[in-house]
């Protein structure tokens, strides 16, 4: 593809053969974007912390043509470091800019119900290398071309796990250390970037989108476990309602430095059309 010859913003996802990331990217169509879509499963589904999961970059690329958009189709993988600055490359020499970065992959271990005393080191070490490292190659990766035009946005898909306890054992239905972990240090990274270069014209978010109803909490949590029952699921177009929400009209910042519950601001502004959030029950 040549390099875009119109004024049209660009945003580069993550995780966007499915859930979260595909809702995003149909919401940023149909909002006048033309997107990056990056993830493993390009062509063919590849599997998630061991589920066979449906959803393919190709078929979304698909569904935002058919909105207006035009897109990048890119594979990337946040273990893989070579893969993540080449996606990267290929949306700015495609589109020429990235105006806003959508990190909803997350790297998930054949671990995901195992207690502590079950995990290996090496595989803490493994979803740390992806979620908390990889992570940070993007940001650098994606950056500099921001900073070069004087504004950019960020928003890491964050979640509970990253400040609370975990009310059940990860065997019970509660999650593992290595997830809490995993998304801890990712959630630091918003913070640092508004320190660094919010004077510079940068805008990140932690964006806690709550339990939501896709493929992977499915496969991996089943249907109506302890913490859907106490708080509740949305379905992926909320938190992406959100997200749409704080890259075209929270100009002033004025939801940075603190995390930002997708399904409680959804509700607040009314973004999705009969949805109501509800406090957990316990």
């Amino acid at each position: 593809m040549t390099q875009h010859e119109n004024d049209r913003p660009v945003a580069l996802i993550t995780g966007a053969s499915r859930g979260i990331g595909a809702a995003t990217a149909l919401r940023l169509a149909l909002r006048g974007y033309d997107l990056v879509l990056t993830g493993r499963s390009v062509d063919k589904p590849v599997e998630h912390g061991g589920h066979a999961l449906s959803g393919v970059l190709t078929e979304v690329a698909k569904e935002t043509t058919a909105l207006g958009a035009c897109s990048i189709v890119a594979r990337l993988d946040l273990l893989d470091g070579a893969s993540i600055e080449a996606a990267v490359r290929a949306g700015l020499d495609g589109f020429g800019r990235i105006d806003a970065v959508v990190h909803c992959a997350t790297h998930v271990a054949k671990i995901a119900t195992h207690d502590m005393l079950a995990t290996l080191p090496e595989d803490l070490e493994e979803s740390l290398r992806a979620n908390v490292v990889g992570s940070f190659r993007l940001m650098q990766s994606a950056l500099p071309s921001m900073l070069a035009r004087g504004a950019g946005v960020w928003i890491s898909l964050v979640s509970g796990a990253s400040v609370l306890d975990p009310p059940h054992r990860a065997s019970e239905g509660g999650w593992t250390y290595v997830y809490g972990a995993q998304k801890a240090g990712l959630y630091r990274l918003a913070g640092s970037l508004n320190t660094e270069y919010g004077a510079k014209g940068i805008r990140a978010y932690n964006l806690q989108p709550g339990i939501v109803a896709t493929e992977v909490l499915r496969k991996s949590l089943g249907t109506d476990g302890p913490l859907e029952d106490a708080w509740g699921a949305s379905s992926p177009e909320v938190p992406a309602a959100v997200i749409e929400w704080l890259i075209d009209e929270d100009r002033d910042g004025a939801h940075l430095g603190k995390g930002v519950h997708a399904q409680r601001l959804c509700s607040e502004l009314g973004l999705v059309d009969g949805y109501r959030h509800k406090e957990p029950t316990r």
